[in-house]
């Protein structure tokens, strides 16, 4: 079956197609779940998502962020710190202007 033969499939059972990204290793557990209770990946996700409790998950999910925002502040920090290195003294003058204008947080 093509995407687009798919497409007609999936909207004669009222769903749609969605991709999702995610580790491999929630990946194998979602596959795994699924084979498990027999059912398809994208009902075992209904079932997760109908049966959340968001009080419950709303630290997990500002954890997960306050993880990737820190992880992305220290690649745009190591990236700052080599592209300083490799300024020339007229970048570091304009940087050291700029930076002497900007009020402390």
């Amino acid at each position: 079956m093509t995407m687009e033969q798919s497409k007609g499939f999936y909207e004669q059972l009222g769903k749609i197609r969605h991709t999702l990204i995610v580790d491999p290793s929630h990946k194998n557990r979602l596959k795994a779940w699924a084979k498990q209770y027999k059912l398809t990946q994208g009902e075992i996700m209904e079932v997760l998502i109908d049966q959340a409790d968001l009080n419950m998950l709303e630290p997990h999910f500002a954890a997960h962020r306050y993880k990737r925002v820190s992880e992305n502040e220290v690649s745009l920090k190591k990236t700052v710190v080599k592209n300083i290195k490799s300024a020339t003294p007229e970048q570091l003058a304009a940087i050291a202007q700029i930076m002497g204008t900007l009020e402390p947080k």
